[in-house]
């Protein structure tokens, strides 16, 4: 039954075979590329009825780590931007493991995790990071960073419909506890 299919976005596989890293937004504009134009053609394609202008197309997004990161962009900025109501489009968001607060460096001192973060910045590490999270993620001034931002409004995505698995105590990361801290959100 193609109307329960299971996609997979796996936003990294495109990073790795052109030896190129992008930005989260880069990653959320694939995901909504799949889940607005490429899933819906699809199934179309395969005869099924999405009801008039697709009113009956919904997906559940089930992420894992940085996927969830990647999933609220799309919730919090992309959609949005283009006028389109996240609720229309996704029934459901599940997150595993997903650092939401970012990920704090505990052990290291602030401004040496700041230099290298912004210096450096392994891997495009700085999006763990509450400013860069901040801007990605669209969240107003005093808006808590694993917030959903405003939740009224047309184009706003009810927290009743987000199931956030935490995952693993830190002290199960073995050695990374030592860096990371007892107050890090996860890896």
């Amino acid at each position: 039954n193609p109307s329960r299919s299971l996609w997979v976005c796996r936003f990294y596989d495109e990073d790795v075979l052109k030896n190129k890293l992008r930005d989260i937004e880069d990653h959320a504009r694939d995901l909504r590329q799949l889940i607005c134009e490429t899933i819906p053609q699809r199934l179309e394609a395969c005869g099924v009825d999405l009801g008039p202008e697709r009113r009956d197309y919904r997906v559940i997004l089930v992420a894992h780590s940085m996927g969830g990161l990647v999933c609220r962009t799309l919730i919090q900025n992309i959609l949005p931007a283009d006028n389109k109501e996240p609720k229309a489009w996704i029934h459901r968001l599940v997150t595993m493991g997903t650092p939401h607060k970012g990920i704090e460096l505990g052990r290291i001192p602030d401004f040496l995790e700041r230099a290298v973060m912004r210096g450096i910045n392994p891997y495009n590490a700085n999006i763990f990071e509450e400013k860069r999270m901040r801007e990605y993620l669209k969240l107003p001034k005093g808006c808590e960073p694993h917030s959903l931002g405003e939740e009224s409004g047309p184009l706003a995505f009810p927290v009743k419909r987000c199931f956030c698995l935490i995952g693993s105590d830190y002290e199960s990361y073995g050695a990374v506890q030592h860096v990371t801290g007892s107050f890090s959100d996860g890896l």
